[in-house]
């Protein structure tokens, strides 16, 4: 019998890489962000093994960007600085202050839907297994803003976060990585902090429609136009793992998460078959 990992075959035929990543260093702001230095703007992160199973796209607020950071980065640059100088280490007693709890609750997630079990080995840092076998290398990362202001921390910047990014920055990466699954991480479904935002965008462009499945945080997106036109992907509507509070990511992995991924499992198996 095959393994769980094997049973998560890849959907459709895997792009190469460097043109995976070439393709999106072509998308870069345009007015939207006209007003911010380049330096700004965050890539996609692709793991190296992208495609190589069933394609997650993780959506974020925005990248965080540092006030110290000086110059922009290449989609390339961009999957080293994350998969191999930052969360795949071991510091002192097998910790990396860079595990945060962002990128752990990523791991988590991608994990229980690839049924890989880095989310269970990996809590507080990565175990550095080979490649094939990190589940960091098989999702993609970005955000709803892609271009961040410099500053400290990840105070969100609401006025660079609607129509203008979405639809000429997130949409465009969403054609290039053609992800089997989407996962929006903010705030609540509500608030409109990336769900209400993705879900407006999706229907004023024609990008797809969306439909949720009744009384849950899951849904299936059936793509209109360019590159995706024909096709479906499975979408998330889930609570950013950094959240703090009553969002905090422990309580929502087991009252939200878990449940949602097992209709993501269902909806996954129907557009195979």
């Amino acid at each position: 019998m095959e393994s769980n990992q094997h049973q998560m075959l890849k959907f459709h035929q895997q792009v190469p890489e460097a043109d995976l990543l070439s393709r999106l260093d072509s998308i870069r702001p345009s007015s939207c962000c006209s007003d911010l230095p380049p330096a700004c703007y965050c890539p996609a992160y692709v793991g190296p093994h992208y495609g190589g199973m069933a394609k997650i796209l993780f959506v974020g607020l925005d990248s965080g960007t540092s006030a110290g950071t000086t110059k922009p980065m290449t989609a390339k640059e961009w999957q080293s600085s994350i998969f191999s100088d930052a969360y795949r280490k071991q510091e002192d007693q097998k910790t990396n202050a860079a595990w945060n709890a962002h990128y752990k609750g990523c791991v988590m997630t991608a994990s229980a839907i690839l049924k890989m079990a880095c989310g269970s080995e990996c809590g507080s840092a990565c175990r550095v297994k080979p490649s094939s076998e990190c589940v960091l290398s098989y999702f993609a990362q970005t955000n709803a803003v892609k271009c961040a202001p410099p500053k400290y921390g990840m105070a969100f910047v609401a006025e660079h976060r609607i129509v203008s990014c979405l639809a000429m920055n997130l949409f465009g990466e969403v054609e290039v990585l053609q992800p089997d699954v989407i996962i929006l991480q903010g705030r609540n479904h509500d608030s409109g902090h990336i769900h209400k935002d993705f879900e407006r965008e999706l229907a004023a462009q024609h990008w797809g429609n969306l439909a949720i499945v009744e009384g849950s945080l899951v849904g299936t997106i059936t793509w209109n136009r360019g590159l995706m036109a024909g096709r479906k992907s499975v979408l998330g509507l889930f609570k950013h793992p950094a959240a703090k509070g009553k969002s905090n990511f422990k309580n929502t992995w087991l009252r939200e998460v878990l449940p949602s991924i097992l209709k993501i499992h269902g909806l996954l198996g129907a557009l195979q078959s």
